[in-house]
C-alpha cells in the first residue's frame, strides 16, 4: 500500500512539474539533432532520462569490473587453497619420511654402540 500511495504521489508531482513547465522553447540545435517548438517539460524530462542512462551504463561497467575482478579473486584463492594442501600434504610426507630416518638412526646407533662395546671387549 505504501509504495502504491508512493508512486501516485509521483505521479501527481509529475503532472504538476508538467503543467508547470508548458513553455515552448523555439529551437534546439544539439549536434545533429534539431527540433523546433519542444516544450520545455520534454527538454527537462529527456535531459534527466539521459543523465539516468549515462549512469546506470556507467554503474553497470563499474558492476561487472568488479564482478569480474571478485572471479578472478576466487580463482586465485582456490590455486591457494589448492597449493596449501599440496604442501601440507608434502610436510606430512616430509614427518613421516623423518620419522623414519629417525628410527633408521636410532637402530644404526645401536648397532654401533653394540660394535663398539664388542669392540672394547675383544681388545680388554
Amino acid at each position: 500500500m505504501f509504495w502504491v500511495l508512493l508512486l501516485m504521489l509521483c505521479a501527481l508531482l509529475g503532472a504538476v512539474f508538467a503543467i508547470q513547465n508548458q513553455t515552448v522553447v523555439p529551437a534546439i540545435n544539439f549536434l545533429f539533432l534539431k527540433q523546433t517548438d519542444v516544450p520545455l517539460v520534454f527538454i527537462i524530462l529527456g535531459s534527466a532520462v539521459l543523465g539516468a542512462l549515462i549512469v546506470a551504463f556507467l554503474w553497470a561497467w563499474r558492476q561487472i569490473r568488479h564482478s569480474m575482478r571478485i572471479w578472478d579473486y576466487r580463482g586465485q584463492l582456490r590455486r591457494m587453497e589448492m597449493d596449501l594442501k599440496k604442501a601440507r600434504d608434502r610436510a606430512s610426507e616430509l614427518e613421516r619420511e623423518n620419522a623414519r630416518l629417525q628410527e633408521q638412526t636410532d637402530v644404526l646407533l645401536g648397532e654401533l654402540s653394540q660394535l663398539r662395546g664388542g669392540e672394547s671387549g675383544e681388545t680388554g
